[in-house]
Protein backbone atom coordinates (compact mmCIF):
# COMPACT_ATOMS: atom_id res chain seq x y z
CA UNK A 1 0.00 0.00 0.00
CA UNK A 2 2.89 2.41 0.49
CA UNK A 3 4.09 2.18 -3.21
CA UNK A 4 0.96 3.49 -4.10
CA UNK A 5 0.65 5.79 -1.45
CA UNK A 6 -1.72 4.68 1.35
CA UNK A 7 -0.82 4.88 4.42
CA UNK A 8 -2.13 2.55 6.90
CA UNK A 9 -2.12 2.00 10.65
CA UNK A 10 -3.00 -1.30 12.15
CA UNK A 11 -4.83 -0.69 15.45
CA UNK A 12 -4.96 -4.19 17.22
CA UNK A 13 -7.66 -4.61 19.47
CA UNK A 14 -9.67 -6.94 21.77
CA UNK A 15 -12.81 -8.35 20.13
CA UNK A 16 -15.01 -6.07 22.62
CA UNK A 17 -12.48 -3.13 22.02
CA UNK A 18 -13.29 -4.03 18.20
CA UNK A 19 -16.63 -3.67 18.51
CA UNK A 20 -16.49 -0.75 21.02
CA UNK A 21 -14.89 1.15 18.48
CA UNK A 22 -17.32 0.15 15.43
CA UNK A 23 -20.08 1.48 17.77
CA UNK A 24 -18.15 4.60 17.75
CA UNK A 25 -17.44 4.85 14.01
CA UNK A 26 -13.59 4.97 15.11
CA UNK A 27 -12.95 2.72 12.54
CA UNK A 28 -11.92 2.90 8.88
CA UNK A 29 -12.07 -0.33 8.16
CA UNK A 30 -12.40 -3.54 9.84
CA UNK A 31 -12.92 -7.58 9.71
CA UNK A 32 -16.40 -8.97 10.63
CA UNK A 33 -18.31 -12.24 10.00
CA UNK A 34 -21.91 -12.72 9.57
CA UNK A 35 -23.57 -16.22 8.75
CA UNK A 36 -26.88 -17.34 7.62
CA UNK A 37 -28.85 -18.62 10.16
CA UNK A 38 -32.00 -19.49 7.69
CA UNK A 39 -31.64 -20.10 3.50
CA UNK A 40 -32.49 -16.66 2.20
CA UNK A 41 -30.96 -13.74 0.95
CA UNK A 42 -32.96 -11.55 3.40
CA UNK A 43 -30.64 -12.86 6.06
CA UNK A 44 -27.49 -10.69 4.34
CA UNK A 45 -29.59 -8.04 2.79
CA UNK A 46 -31.10 -7.17 6.31
CA UNK A 47 -27.67 -5.77 7.70
CA UNK A 48 -27.95 -3.07 5.21
CA UNK A 49 -31.53 -2.15 6.10
CA UNK A 50 -31.90 1.34 8.12
CA UNK A 51 -28.47 0.39 9.19
CA UNK A 52 -27.77 4.22 10.49
CA UNK A 53 -26.75 1.90 13.25
CA UNK A 54 -23.89 -0.77 13.22
CA UNK A 55 -26.28 -3.39 13.19
CA UNK A 56 -23.49 -5.67 14.14
CA UNK A 57 -21.30 -5.04 11.07
CA UNK A 58 -20.64 -0.89 10.97
CA UNK A 59 -22.06 -0.83 7.89
CA UNK A 60 -23.76 2.58 8.68
CA UNK A 61 -25.59 2.13 5.40
CA UNK A 62 -29.04 4.17 4.95
CA UNK A 63 -30.53 4.35 1.85
CA UNK A 64 -34.26 5.28 1.26
CA UNK A 65 -34.17 3.90 -2.07
CA UNK A 66 -32.64 0.78 -1.04
CA UNK A 67 -34.90 0.85 2.33
CA UNK A 68 -38.05 0.89 0.38
CA UNK A 69 -37.19 -1.96 -1.99
CA UNK A 70 -36.21 -4.08 1.44
CA UNK A 71 -39.59 -3.40 2.81
CA UNK A 72 -40.91 -4.52 -0.83
CA UNK A 73 -39.01 -8.18 -0.87
CA UNK A 74 -39.08 -9.23 3.25
CA UNK A 75 -43.02 -9.23 2.91
CA UNK A 76 -42.84 -11.59 -0.37
CA UNK A 77 -43.57 -15.44 -0.93
CA UNK A 78 -40.99 -17.20 -2.40
CA UNK A 79 -40.90 -16.41 -6.00
CA UNK A 80 -38.90 -15.03 -9.31
CA UNK A 81 -40.02 -11.36 -8.11
CA UNK A 82 -38.86 -11.37 -5.23
CA UNK A 83 -35.72 -13.06 -6.17
CA UNK A 84 -35.39 -9.84 -8.90
CA UNK A 85 -35.99 -7.38 -6.14
CA UNK A 86 -33.25 -9.59 -3.91
CA UNK A 87 -31.04 -8.79 -7.35
CA UNK A 88 -31.70 -4.97 -7.54
CA UNK A 89 -30.97 -4.75 -3.20
CA UNK A 90 -27.33 -7.06 -3.96
CA UNK A 91 -26.55 -4.61 -6.89
CA UNK A 92 -27.26 -1.41 -4.80
CA UNK A 93 -25.23 -3.19 -2.06
CA UNK A 94 -22.15 -3.44 -4.09
CA UNK A 95 -22.82 0.06 -5.60
CA UNK A 96 -22.87 1.90 -2.95
CA UNK A 97 -21.42 0.03 0.17
CA UNK A 98 -17.47 -0.01 0.54
CA UNK A 99 -17.19 -3.70 1.63
CA UNK A 100 -15.55 -6.73 0.28
CA UNK A 101 -17.83 -10.03 1.18
CA UNK A 102 -16.50 -13.26 0.95
CA UNK A 103 -17.75 -16.70 1.88
CA UNK A 104 -18.37 -19.20 4.54
CA UNK A 105 -15.09 -20.13 6.14
CA UNK A 106 -14.86 -24.04 6.28
CA UNK A 107 -16.26 -25.48 9.41
CA UNK A 108 -14.62 -28.93 9.93
CA UNK A 109 -16.66 -31.21 11.90
CA UNK A 110 -15.58 -34.53 14.00
CA UNK A 111 -17.89 -36.68 15.54
CA UNK A 112 -18.50 -39.76 17.20
CA UNK A 113 -19.56 -42.97 15.29
CA UNK A 114 -22.63 -43.71 17.84
CA UNK A 115 -24.08 -40.36 16.29
CA UNK A 116 -26.77 -40.69 13.73
CA UNK A 117 -28.50 -38.94 11.34
CA UNK A 118 -25.56 -36.15 12.03
CA UNK A 119 -26.56 -33.17 9.26
CA UNK A 120 -24.35 -30.68 7.79
CA UNK A 121 -25.76 -27.26 6.56
CA UNK A 122 -24.53 -24.05 5.39
CA UNK A 123 -26.78 -22.42 7.80
CA UNK A 124 -26.00 -22.74 12.00
CA UNK A 125 -28.99 -23.26 13.62
CA UNK A 126 -31.81 -26.50 13.23
CA UNK A 127 -29.90 -29.21 12.06
CA UNK A 128 -30.02 -30.41 16.12
CA UNK A 129 -32.97 -31.66 16.04
CA UNK A 130 -32.16 -34.38 13.19
CA UNK A 131 -29.40 -36.11 15.71
CA UNK A 132 -29.47 -39.37 17.08
CA UNK A 133 -27.71 -41.51 19.49
CA UNK A 134 -27.17 -45.32 18.45
CA UNK A 135 -26.77 -45.92 22.37
CA UNK A 136 -25.46 -49.51 22.13
CA UNK A 137 -23.26 -48.58 19.72
CA UNK A 138 -21.88 -45.90 22.37
CA UNK A 139 -21.77 -48.45 24.75
CA UNK A 140 -19.91 -50.97 22.64
CA UNK A 141 -17.44 -48.47 21.33
CA UNK A 142 -16.64 -47.13 24.68
CA UNK A 143 -15.62 -50.26 26.21
CA UNK A 144 -12.86 -50.62 23.42
CA UNK A 145 -11.23 -47.95 25.56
Amino acid sequence: MERIGVKIKVVPNTFPELLKRIDQKMTMLHALSWSADYPDAEGFLCLLYHSDQSMGIGAYFNDPAYNALYEKAIVMQPSSERTKLYEQLNSMAAEHVPAIYSVHRPHPVLYHGWIKNYLWADCLYGTEQYINIDLEQKKALQAKF
